[in-house]
């Protein structure tokens, strides 16, 4: 979850996107089908692409349990309760979800590290009168596990259609090994103006998916981002028939950096 979230990421994975080879077309388009895999390519030079896939699973319920190398663990209530990866070890070192009230779908917080020897970080999740995550707050536990401070927040703002119109992220400024609590300092502020009306395939109801993978705010809108009010970036999607992106494509004046091909069954 200490992720640094740079401007071009931010916009590179609201896309989810890079290049690659088109895809053969499903024999079978249905509404019911459900993402499977997103190849994603970084186009570095006309001669040089950069490829990397990342493969989705569900439950009985139709509830996201493996995206990429994470694993979601559910409970009777389909919430996501446990995340675990293996940057952190399966086991030993994961995440965990707890909610506002035992029926609530809100996050209240989520802590990081091994249940038995104490968390190591935490995440808090505030929500806004309509009950959309309007902060997160970042602390970083110290050695002790008795002390903490608060290290980055993020600021979000939605359209009327409840698409998110912009993400600002502050972090705690520190000077070698010394900081001031109150000390912080913009990071960026990402605008997105314009969303079509098609189905964004990462999306979900799970809060915590958030900031949780590398491709991070891309999981807040339901529907697509077609144009970043910031240096000049293009999204562009072709969909399927039942209004799904087939392909995305992302160019900086005119020169196309970014394309994602998604895969449904």
């Amino acid at each position: 979850m200490k992720n640094t979230v740079a401007l071009l990421t931010s916009i590179v994975l609201l896309c989810n996107c890079r290049k690659e080879t088109a895809p053969p077309l499903a024999e079978v388009e249905n509404s019911q089908q459900k993402l499977i895999k997103i190849i994603n390519t970084l186009i570095i030079s006309d001669n040089l692409l950069s490829s990397d896939s990342i493969n989705f699973d569900y439950d009985d319920a139709g509830k996201i349990i493996a995206e990429g190398k994470l694993h979601y663990y559910r409970d009777e209530q389909e919430r996501v309760v446990r995340i675990t990866q293996p940057l952190w070890g399966v086991d030993d070192f994961s995440s965990y979800v707890f909610y506002s009230d035992a029926q609530s779908g809100k996050v209240a917080y989520v802590a990081y590290g091994e249940s038995t020897l104490g968390y190591t970080d935490s995440v808090a999740y505030l929500h806004d009168s309509l009950g959309r995550v309007s902060e997160i707050k970042e602390y970083y536990f110290f050695d002790d596990r008795n002390s903490y401070v608060l290290i980055n927040y993020y600021l979000f703002n939605y359209d009327e259609k409840n698409n998110m119109q912009q993400i600002t992220k502050y972090a705690l400024q520190i000077n070698g090994y010394t900081f001031n609590e109150n000390d912080f300092i913009l990071c960026y502020s990402n605008r997105y103006d314009n969303y079509d009306d098609k189905i964004n395939p990462v999306h979900s109801d799970d809060e915590v998916r958030l900031l949780e993978y590398f491709w991070g705010f891309g999981n807040i809108s339901a529907n697509n981002v077609r144009f970043t009010v910031s240096n000049n970036y293009r999204e562009q999607y072709e969909y399927r028939a039942d209004g799904r992106p087939r392909s995305c494509s992302i160019t900086q004046n005119g020169k196309e950096l970014y394309r994602s091909f998604y895969y449904y069954k």
